[in-house]
């Protein structure tokens, strides 16, 4: 399936505000359709939509700044196509669109509802940008940056995660990447965010980690299950 990704027309209006509510971001004093005709098309907003082939739309993102800072709401996609990759490609579509106007700077917050997020509380490193890495240098720095984490984030690149089994990175990259949609999914509230205490995110990622028990135990066996179902030939 091709996705494109553009700015939407007023003839977008009523799917795109349909998508809104059936993502279930119509929330507290958010009003769809009044966002929808404030944001679209001015000189410091916009509304992208991603479309497949037949024009029917898939997802949007609601991208604006004020002054230098970049802000993006509304970041939602259908139900149906989630895991496709449309919200990759809108959050890089916005970011194109916020470069263009030099906005660099995108200012994103963690809500207390992302419980997937939690899991990474003070355990995930981060490493900048640096190009392929196919040096031993920069292999070490990759290492000094996840440090002891599970999980990191690679600016401008990617995520990867690490496990005792290929069960538990693969079930902690799951996780990372539903906190990763839970959170872009929270920013198209707008209001700000009502986060919990240190302590009780700290308590919350200690639980999480179930006394270092292993991930993807039960849930592995079953994935090989799946698979199997669908395609043997990964095991040739």
């Amino acid at each position: 399936m091709t996705v494109q990704v553009r700015a939407v027309s007023e003839a977008d209006e009523a799917a795109v505000v349909s998508l809104w509510h059936a993502c279930g971001l119509a929330v507290g004093n958010s009003d769809p359709l009044r966002d929808f005709r404030a944001v679209r098309g001015r000189p410091s907003s916009e509304i992208l939509g991603a479309f497949d082939d037949s024009g029917r739309l898939l997802g949007s993102i609601a991208v604006g700044f004020d002054s230098n800072r970049g802000w993006l709401h509304y970041v939602s996609s259908d139900p149906a196509y989630l895991g496709r990759g449309i919200g990759r490609a809108l959050v890089a579509a916005a970011e194109d669109w916020l470069a263009a106007r030099d906005v660099v700077d995108v200012h994103l917050t963690v809500r207390a509802a992302n419980a997937a997020a939690a899991q990474f509380y003070e355990r995930i490193g981060y490493h900048e940008y640096e190009g392929l890495a196919f040096s031993p240098a920069e292999g070490e720095r990759l290492v000094a940056s996840l440090g002891s984490h599970p999980a990191m984030l690679l600016r401008n690149h990617g995520t990867l995660t690490t496990g005792r089994t290929v069960a538990e990175a693969f079930v902690l990259m799951a996780t990372l990447i539903k906190a990763c949609e839970i959170q872009l999914q929270a920013l198209t509230g707008g209001a700000t965010p009502h986060l919990p205490s240190v302590a009780v995110q700290d308590r919350t990622a200690l639980q999480l980690e179930d006394g270092g028990a292993v991930e993807g135990v039960l849930e592995w066996p079953a994935l090989l299950r799946k698979l199997d179902r669908m395609d043997a030939s990964f095991r040739d």
